[in-house]
């Protein structure tokens, strides 16, 4: 068994509200970006739907503008004034919106929201550790760094239903295991002037959704992305140069099929699925 995301945005869905919230943005110096992203994270809630062996899951985005333009404030101030050290605690409380503002409904229409509960205490030792360590290592540090902060925010992410427990996520990736395919993507992305990341991209994204999982009723559902570098790089290439040409206005679109390329690769296995799922390894990270 599996569930699959799917992505049906067009980049004529999102023109009014990509151009409407860019020109506001600049017509009042950037006062109006909290509202402008909430309409970009609405839009995309909206086009974007599971399908799993219960039925089909539709997505919803509550959050609010002004909400987020007081957080942004608040969080950008305690930041400047404590010269980063409250960045832990941004993080957190910024985590805290997007998943309050979720919501899933399935076929019985009852609601399912995750909660995050993990505090800015907590993660201020995993940023300042990981920090410090991938500056003196020169980046080599990077890839503990960040399967360090995906397992915080995975073990303190619960799922609930109506209000009442439902699951949870957990992600079991590790420093090491990532390293090999850090090092090599990095290498190959400097050695080929650029040419080389989207490749390095999907390979990251592989490796972070191969080792996150959901658990709902007891079932621990494992999950994978199955786009190539090669799609990757065929959507940016097209994207930029048909941006370029229409001086900006394709960019509505470009986004569009960006997130189309993320969503509608991402699938969830159940544990029999995994099982039963060929091992293959790709002849570079990313292919």
């Amino acid at each position: 068994m599996e569930a699959r995301l799917s992505f049906k945005g067009t980049g004529g869905s999102l023109f009014g509200t990509f151009f409407g919230g860019a020109i506001l943005t600049l017509l009042t110096f950037g006062l109006f970006l909290p509202w402008y992203l909430v309409w970009m994270a609405r839009w995309i809630y909206e086009n974007t739907t599971l399908s799993t062996p219960g039925g089909e899951v539709r997505f919803a985005f509550a959050g609010n503008g002004a909400r987020l333009l007081g957080l942004m404030l608040v969080n950008g101030i305690l930041t400047v004034l404590t010269l980063g050290i409250y960045t832990p605690w941004a993080m957190v409380e910024a985590l805290r919106y997007l998943y309050d503002a979720s919501e899933a409904r399935g076929a019985d229409t009852r609601p399912w929201r995750l909660r995050f509960e993990g505090t800015g205490g907590e993660a201020f030792p995993i940023l300042l550790k990981g920090v410090l360590l991938s500056i003196v290592t020169f980046g080599i540090y990077a890839p503990w760094f960040l399967c360090h902060l995906s397992r915080f925010v995975a073990l303190r992410t619960r799922l609930e239903k109506d209000g009442a427990p439902a699951g949870g996520t957990a992600f079991d990736g590790a420093g090491g295991e990532l390293l090999v395919s850090f090092l090599i993507g990095w290498l190959l992305t400097m050695a080929t002037f650029g040419i080389y990341g989207p490749w390095f991209q999907v390979s990251l994204w592989r490796y972070f959704a191969g080792h996150s999982k959901v658990a709902v009723a007891g079932v621990s559902w494992t999950g994978d992305f199955t786009g190539t570098g090669w799609e990757w790089a065929l959507h940016l290439v097209v994207g930029f140069l048909l941006t370029f040409v229409t001086l900006g206005v394709y960019l509505p679109w470009f986004v569009a099929r960006q997130a189309r390329f993320r969503l509608n690769c991402l699938r969830f296995l159940s544990p029999e699925a995994v099982a039963a799922r060929p091992v293959v390894t790709p002849a570079f990270p990313g292919a």
